[in-house]
């Protein structure tokens, strides 16, 4: 699990500087997300943004909300987060290197926690869900962009390849039905699963915690 860890950061350590070109060219689904996103959060909510990369949905999120947190384990997206953060003069975002299991977040701390392109990256996702549960408030949402790869098996065929060879990051290939049951947990229920595009297999999923 550490040389995982390892090879993991270091592969998101040197995607950072390229990062933000590569997400201008899915602009429309950012919007897309953001715009949904917003509906679920109030003004004096705190929101957890997981896997929060440059912090460009985090920064967009900060206008509409009190306080947000994003971690990363890249070093070097952090970086640039907190760069983002200060160019757009953002005072109530906070850019940890850490994991959702730092000891730094805590029990019922959080009214909205999101995870954009995160999920299917992840080798122990129930794990990550028991903890997200943990630290998300009753009546809170758990917010996911997944890309669900069984939809596409010769380009999810490819991506393993890739990742043998250490040139892409592991995956996990969802179906759709497959991620809505990983999802659903006892005291987490769907409110909406939206497909963000015709042709990418992409769909945000909106999960409210309606037990303690």
């Amino acid at each position: 699990m550490k040389n995982r860890r390892y090879n993991t950061e270091k592969f998101w350590d040197r995607a950072a500087p390229g990062y933000d070109n590569a997400e201008a060219s899915d602009s429309h689904k950012h919007e897309l997300v953001f715009d949904t996103l917003k509906k679920y959060m109030l003004p004096a909510d705190k929101v957890l943004d997981l896997g929060c990369g440059t912090g460009l949905m985090a920064s967009r999120i900060a206008g509409h909300v009190q306080q947000v947190t994003g971690i990363d384990i890249s070093s070097q997206m952090i970086r640039k987060a907190q760069e983002r953060a200060l160019q757009n003069s953002l005072t109530n975002t906070h850019f940890l290197k850490a994991d959702v299991f730092d000891e730094k977040l805590s029990h019922h701390s959080f009214e909205c926690i999101t995870a954009n392109y995160l999920l299917h990256l992840l080798p122990d996702l129930q794990a990550v869900l028991q903890r997200a549960d943990h630290l998300l408030k009753p009546g809170g949402y758990f917010m996911a962009t997944t890309p669900c790869m069984k939809e596409k098996p010769l380009l999810l065929l490819t991506l393993k390849g890739l990742s043998k060879i250490k040139l892409a990051p592991d995956i996990t290939g969802f179906s759709l039905p497959g991620l809505k049951r990983t999802l659903t947990r006892a005291n987490w229920q769907m409110v909406e699963c939206l497909k963000l595009s015709e042709s990418d297999p992409e769909y945000l999923t909106i999960m409210k915690k309606i037990g303690t």
